[in-house]
């Protein structure tokens, strides 16, 4: 399976989407395995060369994969190259916030 291959997959739902920001890109997926916890929580930012093209779905599919082992996830989006404010600073800031 090719990159471009990987990226075009199905994005699967997140159990929920929680914002830390007015943005639209400022928003995060967690998933939260099932049955008691507590679950230890990864908080995963994901590559893309700070660009708009590659967003968090391709994450996804990891955060899944953890989930199904008991791990709790957290997989942010963030402003990038291309979308309003995103690139240096603004993405730095996104990932780095206090919101």
């Amino acid at each position: 399976m090719s990159t471009e291959d990987f990226l075009v997959l199905t994005h699967p739902s997140a159990g929920k989407r929680l914002f830390y920001g007015d943005d639209p890109n400022q928003f995060g997926d967690l998933r939260v395995p099932e049955g008691a916890g507590p679950f230890p929580v990864v908080m995963n930012i994901h590559g893309g060369f700070w660009r708009a093209k590659y967003d968090l779905q391709h994450a996804g599919h990891l955060c899944v994969s953890l989930a199904k082992k008991g791990i709790a996830t957290w997989n942010v989006e963030y402003r990038r190259v291309g979308n309003r404010g995103g690139g240096w600073p603004g993405t730095a800031y996104d990932i780095v916030s206090d919101y």
